[in-house]
């Protein structure tokens, strides 16, 4: 059993021990930073992505949480607001101006947002519901309310007579049917019509409520302990564009951004009538939209085993932002974010999408640790990340010092400091944070050549008068200058402190020792690692070819004194380490590859 033990052991620690020895092969790679900066070098030269007003607002809202500069793509947004307040100019859609909305809100740019909330609400569809939108006065009084409402701009009354809370003139119910009692149609052809309800002469409480009724289901939407209040029917639903036929997705998308804007209205008796469970993408909007976390479960419930939501990343990143909302589903978000950081291509993005791209780096990694970049302008410029295109790219890279000058970063402070010696004007360098006058150019070499080591020309020069390397000055003597205490013409002995550069057969000798010894110790390594994996092969394999009695054969030329392998003979009375044969007498039937029959002596090993 011992011998079981060690190669079982030896299997198991060598499984353990391949994922060290091939960690670097199997490295995905995932890199936040690679997918912020991907996503910033989409944006343009005029600020948008690809003149797209989602991509633009999904790149603002991701780019915004790193600190990354979006002031161009702000603009370019700015520019898209059309004179009704939607977006874009031409033509205004639900969902364009839902992404802007909450990329402002991103921004905390809410000036235009009551503008916009008027554009929603006569952006309202008239939703296809089949219930009944009620009235109910709770009363003991009898007498009358007056119920008014605005219609294209004329105000319109209607009163309605109550007994004890029936309506005896309109189905002779507790509930007034608002689209048949007060105006045929009235309802379902104005979708989001207020409605004020007066019933102050009624003695007594009364308790004012509003709601909805189909077949299946019945939906209290306002309840006031007042005798009278302000009723906004919510009916409608949002189609692509301004008034055209629902569509639940960008209904969805409008009613997210509805709660940024601080909105009364709502659609959510649409978005509740044909929600869909099976959905997670949708599931997780109506929990963004409602605050529901009922929703939350049910999200949970359709995420898949290996992390994701449908399998698709945009999907998983709109599931990760609902369910982080709370702690109580971190298991869950945390294996979304590793189906994710799977998904990432090598360039940064996931599946070259920029909507899916912004989408993922804004619901899961907000919170990694990214240093902003440079744009490079997308496809349509090839600037260097080294230059600049506005002075906030210079203020990126350098501080607040520096300005974008004719596409390259200048020191500007009003202070006249310096940082390097690219900050000062031609003949100087920066010494000491001040400009001084030097040989030295800016390329750190002296632009009187080897006259500025000249000292009988009494240039010396030395840290003082060339701080940078200009061959001079360095503290390592140069070619064209040589160790002496002389006044040579290349005299650099008060630089290089009477060094001389030129390698000796026995300091190559030691580097080159050094080195080897280097690679040696890392070679032996390597070498190592093999060696013990082919011993612990050729042991594995070799045990369970003893166990499918491969080298009977073999075996049996021992104790039979015949050649073996090796070519030499072996006395039958001889020890057999492979059969732990101790007596003469004892059998080789009877021998146990982990151990002899109890009878017999045990092995020595």
């Amino acid at each position: 059993m011992k011998k079981r033990s060690v190669v079982i052991s030896s299997v198991l620690f060598l499984v353990l021990l391949l994922p060290f020895v091939f960690a670097e092969d199997n490295t995905t790679g995932f890199s936040a930073q690679n997918g912020y900066d991907w996503l910033y070098d989409q944006i343009g030269s005029d600020g948008s992505v690809n003149s797209e007003v989602t991509q633009t607002a999904l790149a603002v809202m991701a780019l915004d949480t790193q600190s990354y500069d979006t002031t161009d793509s702000q603009s370019w947004l700015t520019s898209q607001l059309s004179t009704d307040y939607c977006y874009p100019t031409s033509p205004c859609t639900t969902t364009d101006t839902a992404f802007s909305v909450l990329a402002l809100n991103q921004l905390q740019s809410d000036g235009d947002f009551d503008s916009i909330n008027s554009w929603y609400q006569d952006a309202l569809s008239a939703s296809d519901l089949s219930g009944e939108w009620d009235l109910e006065v709770v009363t003991s009084a009898t007498g009358s309310c007056v119920v008014s409402y605005d219609l294209e701009d004329i105000l319109q009354e209607i009163t309605i007579t109550v007994e004890e809370g029936v309506f005896t003139e309109c189905g002779d119910t507790h509930f007034l049917d608002l689209d048949s009692c007060l105006q045929s149609g009235l309802i379902s052809a104005n979708p989001g019509i207020t409605l004020t309800v007066d019933c102050s002469t009624l003695e007594g409480s009364v308790v004012l409520t509003h709601l909805y009724q189909s077949s299946s289901t019945f939906y209290l939407l306002a309840n006031e302990n007042a005798a009278d209040a302000e009723f906004q029917i919510n009916n409608g639903c949002y189609g692509k564009s301004s008034g055209s036929s629902c569509d639940l997705d960008s209904t969805l998308y409008s009613n997210w951004a509805l709660g940024k804007l601080g909105s009364t209205i709502n659609t959510l008796v649409y978005l509740k009538e044909n929600y869909d469970d099976t959905n997670p993408s949708r599931v997780a909007l109506m929990y963004l939209v409602t605050k529901d976390t009922s929703y939350l479960d049910t999200l949970a419930s359709l995420q898949k085993s290996d992390g994701s939501f449908d399998r698709d990343s945009y999907t998983t990143a709109i599931a990760i932002l609902a369910l982080s909302d709370t702690t109580t589903y971190s298991t869950n978000v945390e294996d979304a974010k590793s189906y994710l950081r799977e998904e990432q291509t090598t360039d940064g993005d996931w599946g070259g999408s920029v909507q899916t791209t912004a989408m993922v780096l804004y619901a899961a990694f907000q919170s990694e640790s990214v240093t902003p970049g440079v744009s490079t302008g997308g496809d349509d410029t090839s600037v260097d990340s080294s230059e600049c295109e506005k002075n906030a790219d210079c203020e990126l890279l350098y501080g607040t010092d520096y300005s974008c000058d004719a596409g390259s970063c200048s020191y500007t402070s009003s202070t006249g400091s310096c940082q390097t010696d690219a900050d000062c004007d031609t003949g100087e360098v920066c010494l000491d944070d001040g400009c001084v006058a030097s040989d030295c150019d800016y390329g750190q070499y002296c632009t009187a050549g080897k006259a500025c080591c000249d000292y009988s020309a009494g240039y010396n020069e030395n840290v003082y008068n060339c701080p940078s390397d200009c061959n001079c000055g360095d503290g390592i003597c140069d070619d064209i200058e040589t160790d002496s205490s002389s006044s040579d013409e290349y005299y650099c002995a008060e630089d290089c402190g009477g060094e001389d550069t030129t390698s000796t057969d026995e300091d190559t000798e030691d580097t080159t020792s050094t080195t080897t010894t280097s690679s040696d110790e890392g070679s032996s390594w390597l070498l190592y690692v093999v060696l013990f994996l082919v011993f612990i092969g050729l042991g594995v394999g070799g045990y369970f070819a003893y166990k499918k009695g491969m080298f009977d054969s073999l075996l049996s030329k021992f104790k039979k004194g015949g050649k073996g392998s090796s070519g030499f003979s072996q006395p039958s009375s001889a020890y057999n380490p492979f059969t732990s044969k101790l007596p003469p007498q004892q059998s080789p039937q009877q021998r146990s590859p982990f151990g002899a029959p109890p009878q017999q002596p045990k092995r020595p090993f």
